[in-house]
Parts: structure tokens; sequence; C-alpha cells
């Protein structure tokens, strides 16, 4: 498994001040080795890597045959940032049934695409006085 660079990877490589400009660009298109090392061609770099990465290794290996159904549970999820997420919500969007949209977030989770996040819970901390 290959990582992509990390934020203190590239202030080595650069300086703080330098990756601390590209923050805005880099939390869009990421830290691809490819991305990273061909500015100005970000936009045409991320499509080539998602489109054969998503479309061909992916589909490949998970039998997965409607790939413009991927691409539209991907979008409804982009979407839904920050927000709770419901399989029978998804389905309606993408005009599918709760099980597949449950069956290709599943692999978009094994792949390392997208990751579940659980809903953050504050529950207020009692202290007891000392006597």
């Amino acid at each position: 498994m290959l990582f992509p660079f990390s934020f203190s990877e590239m202030v080595e490589e650069k300086d703080f001040y330098h990756e601390n400009s590209m923050l805005p660009l880099r939390l869009i298109y990421g830290y691809y080795p490819e991305i990273v090392t061909h500015p100005g061609e970000e936009q045409k770099l991320l499509r080539l890597i998602s489109g054969s990465y998503l479309y061909k290794d992916l589909l490949r290996l998970e039998n997965i045959q409607r790939s413009e159904l991927l691409e539209k549970i991907l979008k409804a999820l982009a979407l839904q940032i920050g927000s709770e997420v419901s399989y029978n919500e998804l389905a309606r969007l993408c005009g599918t049934n709760p099980k597949t949209v449950e069956k290709y977030i599943d692999v978009l989770e094994k792949a390392y695409i997208i990751f579940r996040l659980p809903a953050l819970n504050f529950s207020p901390v009692v202290f007891k006085k000392m006597k």
C-alpha cells in the first residue's frame, strides 16, 4: 500500500509557509505524488487517477456492473458531508434500492475511498466536589 505524501513530508521538502499556502489546493486535489509533482495539471491528473482506479480496478475486483450508479452514490455522499447519511435517502436520490447502496458503500469503504465517522456525542462531565 502506497500512501500519498503527508503535510509534514511536504514541509520538509519545501517549507512550512509554502505548504501552508498550498493547503486549499491540497485539500481539493490531495497529496498524490503525480499531483504534487505536476502543478497546474491537478484536475486532469485527478480525473485520470480516479478514473483508472474507480472504473477499472475497483469495478473489476468487486464485480460491480453499474459504474454510473457508483458515481451517483459518490456524488450524493459528497453533497452530504457533515450530515447523517441514510441508505434509504441515498437509494431514493440515486434511483436504486437501499441494499444496493449498502453494497456499494461497503466496496468504497474496503477500497479506502470513503470511511464512516460515528456521531459525535457530547455528554456533560460531572465532577464531584472533593471534601
